[in-house]
C-alpha cells in the first residue's frame, strides 16, 4: 500500500512538472509569436521606407539627368555663339586687312604721285 501511495504521489509529480513545462512551451510560444509580430511589423515599417527612398532616389536622378540635359544644350549653344563671334572676327579681320591694304596702296599712289610732282633739283 506504501508503495502504492508513493507511485500515486511520482505519478501526480511527474504529470505536474508535465504540465509546467507544457505551460511554459505555451509561455514560450506566445512570446516567440509576440517578438515574429513585432519583426514583422518592423520589416513592414522599413520596406516602406525602403520603397520611400527608392522613390526619392528615383526623383533625384531624373532630376539630375535633366540638369544635365540641360547643361548640355547651354554649353552647345554657348559652344555654337563662340564659333560663331569667332568666325565673325575672322571675317571682320578679313575685311580690315583688305581695308589697311587698300589704304596702304592709296598712301603710296599719293606718295608716288607727289614725288613725282617735285620739281627735279
Amino acid at each position: 500500500f506504501v508503495v502504492a501511495v508513493a507511485a500515486s504521489r511520482d505519478e501526480r509529480a511527474q504529470s505536474a512538472s508535465k504540465e509546467e513545462v507544457v505551460a511554459g512551451l505555451a509561455t514560450q510560444l506566445g512570446d516567440a509569436e509576440r517578438q515574429l509580430e513585432e519583426a514583422s511589423t518592423e520589416l513592414v515599417r522599413l520596406g516602406a521606407e525602403l520603397d520611400k527612398a527608392a522613390k526619392e532616389a528615383d526623383r533625384l536622378g531624373q532630376e539630375l539627368k535633366d540638369q544635365r540635359a540641360a547643361a548640355a544644350a547651354a554649353f552647345a549653344e554657348v559652344q555654337r555663339d563662340l564659333e560663331g563671334a569667332h568666325a565673325d572676327g575672322v571675317d571682320a579681320l578679313a575685311a580690315l586687312r583688305k581695308q589697311l591694304s587698300e589704304v596702304e596702296k592709296h598712301v603710296a599712289d599719293v606718295q608716288g604721285g607727289a614725288v613725282n610732282a617735285l620739281p627735279e633739283v
